[in-house]
Order: C-alpha cells, then structure tokens, then sequence
C-alpha cells in the first residue's frame, strides 16, 4: 500500500473524528456552567501531564502524517492493514462513545443531572475514548513510521491512572449503581482488560 493511501485513509479518519468531536466539545464549552461536583477528590497532575504530552505527540504524528512532511519508511503491507483496521476501529468507537455521551463528560467533575452512560459503546467498556488513545499510541507510530512517537505508550500508564481517580468520582456520584456498572464491563479492552 503507497503512502498517499494510507494518508488518505488516516485524513478522512481525522476528519471524521473531528467533525464529531469539535462541534459537541465547542457546544459544551459554550453553554451555560453548571457547577461540578468532584466530591472531593482530586485529579493526578503527574498523569495528567504524562497524557498531556502523550495526546500532543500522536495528534501532531497523526496531523504532520497526514499533512506529508514526513516521509518515513513503510511497514509491510501486512502491517499496514493491521494498522489502519485497528486505528479506523478505534476511531469509530470512540465516535459513537462521544455521540453516546453527548454533552456530558466524566474527566472533570460532574453535574447533577449527569446521567450513568451505560449503552453504545459503554455497554462493553467502561472508557472506550481512553482506548482510542491506547490504540493510537501504540498503532500510529508503527503505521508511520515514526518509531520515536512510541513513547506516546506512556500515555496508557496516565491514562490507567487517570481512571483510578475517574472511578472513585463515579462510584462517589453514582453511589452502588456505578459498581454494580463495573462488574458487568471491561475497563478497556473486552475480555482483556
């Protein structure tokens, strides 16, 4: 498979995600402010930074790829497929996550009337954007080329911090609903994790 394939494909994913995401991300910082509830617990900064860093590193691998200033070795076409079915599988879930959530999200406090998403996506997995971005980091980077943007794995360290903290917020907010939530679903990764 030629470069300009692969870069088309990954740019109609981009685009899709960011047709979805953009608009309900811009609505939910433009609507009136509820106050959020955090029930007292507080984020991890260190992870926070670790995913911080991790997002930039693949979102401009993913941008510059697409974008073509980066020439880089091709992997076996085999690989390549494996890439772009996993990255394009990855994408539209966590499309149908974002839809399925709408305009709430769990990551930095929650209203009141936030509701316990349980369908879509979340009747599997509890975090399914989370694994987008475990997908991206590891997939990306070897579609690519880019081997240094590896270190973006170590967002998957954040990001399974990032949950601990996240699952003592909804356990708090939802009281024995959000447990009793837990026991039926994987974290991230049906049958795995």
């Amino acid at each position: 498979m030629d470069q300009s394939t692969v870069r088309l494909i990954l740019g109609i994913l981009l685009a899709l995600y960011f047709l979805v995401h953009i608009p309900l991300d811009i609505w939910m910082s433009v609507r009136p402010k509820k106050k959020l509830k955090t029930h007292g617990i507080k984020d991890d900064d260190n992870a926070n930074i670790l995913l911080g860093l991790s997002s930039l590193v693949i979102w401009g691998l993913w941008i510059l790829y697409v974008l073509d200033p980066l020439p880089s070795p091709q992997p076996p076409e085999y690989i390549q497929i494996i890439c772009l079915v996993a990255i394009t599988l990855a994408t539209f879930v966590s499309i149908w996550a974002r839809i399925t959530r709408g305009l709430y999200s769990y990551s930095w406090g929650l209203n009141d009337d936030t509701p316990l998403r349980t369908t879509g996506p979340y009747r599997f997995i509890r975090h399914p954007t989370y694994s987008f971005y475990f997908v991206l980091f590891i997939f990306l980077p070897i579609l690519t080329g880019v081997r240094f943007a590896l270190v973006s794995v170590l967002g998957i360290y954040g990001y399974a911090r990032t949950v601990v903290v996240e699952e003592q917020l909804l356990i708090a907010h939802f009281g024995d609903a959000y447990p009793a939530y837990q026991k039926r679903t994987w974290k991230f990764i049906p049958f795995l994790w």
